[in-house]
């Protein structure tokens, strides 16, 4: 695995937003916020390589690669991120590790971290300047599950303007969390 260039200004910008918001929602949840704030500063390590790279390292190191990823290879990101961060900077910190995976599509099982990360801090975090970020702000404070479902609906709203579908394993997890919110 090559060694990634340096992430743009506004790539890192945006990492270390993401990371700040991570740490603060982390104290708010009771979760440690230093680990929050490895994730967040990590998770778009590898958002920046190219395409081609990405597939390939999918291949290399056999990581999951579906049609949707095949066809939008940044997708792929947050699994290659993962690995990137093992590989280079040493990290072994399974959870850092699965929540810099899951932040592209999501998972059916999610840990604390996984949803502080995924489509909360990286959606809404303050450099976000679109309508609805503040308002996912205030939310991740009051129901997590409650803000990944309304940032998926925004998604949903978006690619369908661009003739685009959700990952299956985000319509599963949306899917999934409409369902224990049912039951609870």
């Amino acid at each position: 695995m090559k060694r990634p260039k340096p992430l743009s200004l506004d790539r890192w910008r945006h990492s270390l937003s993401v990371a700040n918001f991570a740490y603060d929602l982390a104290l708010f949840w009771g979760y440690p916020p230093f680990r929050a704030y490895t994730a967040g500063l990590l998770h778009d390590m590898a958002r920046e390589v190219p395409e081609a790279d990405l597939l390939a390292y999918a291949d290399q190191y056999h990581l999951p690669c579906g049609e949707e990823e095949k066809t939008y290879p940044i997708l792929l990101h947050g699994s290659v991120g993962a690995l990137m961060a093992k590989e280079f900077f040493g990290l072994q910190d399974e959870e850092i590790l699965s929540a810099i995976a899951k932040h592209t599509v999501g998972d059916l099982k999610m840990s604390l971290l996984d949803k502080i990360i995924y489509r909360v801090a990286d959606k809404c975090e303050p450099l976000r300047t679109y309508e609805e970020a503040k308002a996912l702000r205030k939310l991740a404070y009051e129901d997590l599950d409650r803000s990944i479902q309304t940032a998926i609906a925004g998604e949903i709203a978006y690619l369908t303007d661009r003739g685009l579908s959700l990952h299956p394993i985000t319509v599963a997890l949306e899917k999934s969390i409409k369902e224990r919110k049912k039951h609870h």
